[in-house]
C-alpha cells in the first residue's frame, strides 16, 4: 500500500495504530521511548529548488522572479520573509529560497522537535554542514545556477558508501570527507548497538539540552560541537514565533 502511494507519504492518524498526530505524541511523551537520532542538513530545501525552478527550465534569476518563487512558497508570509531573506543577499536566487525553506520547513520544526523528545528520551541532534558534498551532477545533468551545498539526504553517502539517494554511484569523496563520513558510520553503528553514539574514536556528542542547545556539527574532517543553530536558522527570533 504504501509503495502506492503518490509522494510524498505522510502518517496518517486512524486511532489505532496512530492515535494522535507526532507533534502531539512528542509534546506530551505519549510515544517508545528509546533513544534517539535526529537532525537535519544545512542546507535542505536547496535541493527542492533545483528540481521545482532549475531543472523545470525556470531558475530563479531576478528579484521579481524571486518574490513570485517566495510567494508560491510562503503565501501570506511573503513580506516577512522577504524582509528576512532578501534577494540581495544571496549569490543566486536558488540559495536565497532555499534558506527560507531550509529554516522553516526542515530546521525549525526539527529543532523544536529535539526539544520536545530531550524531556522524555536522550536525543542526540546533529547537523550535516559539509558545503562540498558531492552533487548529483548525473542526476541534474549540471543545469543548477547554484551550489547545492548540504542538500537534503547528502549525508547520505557518507553514512552508505558508495550510492546516493537517486541510487546511482556517489562521486568520490575527499581524504577529509572520508574521515568524517568514518566518523559518522562509527557513531550511527555505535548507537546501534548501545543506544549511545559515542566511543574513544570520535569527539563526543553530547545528549542534546534545550539549555545549552547545542548540535553535533558533521563537517570534515570531523565532527566539532555546533552553538549557533538557532540563530543560523531564524527559529527564535522568526519561525518558533508562530
Amino acid at each position: 500500500m504504501v509503495a502506492g502511494e503518490a509522494s510524498p507519504v505522510y502518517p496518517f492518524v486512524d486511532g489505532t495504530l496512530l492515535t494522535q498526530p507526532i507533534g502531539a505524541a512528542f509534546a506530551t511523551g505519549e510515544f517508545n521511548h528509546v533513544p534517539v537520532i535526529s537532525g537535519t542538513n544545512h542546507d535542505e530545501y536547496r535541493l527542492f529548488v533545483a528540481e521545482d525552478y532549475d531543472l523545470s527550465g525556470h531558475p530563479i534569476l531576478t528579484s521579481a522572479e524571486y518574490d513570485t518563487a517566495v510567494n508560491a512558497l510562503w503565501g501570506g508570509l511573503e513580506p516577512d520573509v522577504l524582509a528576512l531573506y532578501p534577494f540581495a543577499n544571496y549569490p543566486f536566487g536558488g540559495e536565497a529560497l532555499g534558506a527560507s525553506g531550509t529554516d522553516g520547513i526542515f530546521s525549525c520544526p526539527a529543532r523544536n522537535a529535539d526539544q520536545s523528545l530531550s524531556k522524555f528520551v536522550t536525543t542526540y541532534a546533529y547537523e550535516f554542514n559539509d558545503e562540498n558534498a558531492p552533487p548529483p551532477q548525473s542526476a541534474f545533468g549540471g543545469l543548477l545556477t547554484f551550489p547545492l551545498g548540504a542538500y537534503h539526504t547528502s549525508e547520505l553517502q557518507y553514512l552508505f558508501k558508495g550510492v546516493n539517494f537517486f541510487g546511482i554511484p556517489a562521486a568520490p569523496l575527499s581524504s577529509k570527507q572520508m574521515r568524517l563520513s568514518n566518523a559518522m558510520i562509527r557513531y550511527w553503528t555505535q548507537f546501534a548497538k548501545t543506544g549511545n553514539p559515542n566511543s574513544s574514536g570520535e569527539p563526543v556528542w553530547s545528549p542534546y539540552s534545550a539549555l545549552t542547545d547545542e548540535f553535533q556539527s558533521f563537517v570534515p574532517p570531523k565532527p566539532v560541537v555546533e552553538s549557533n543553530f538557532a540563530t543560523g536558522h531564524q527559529c527564535s527570533t522568526f519561525w518558533d514565533t508562530f
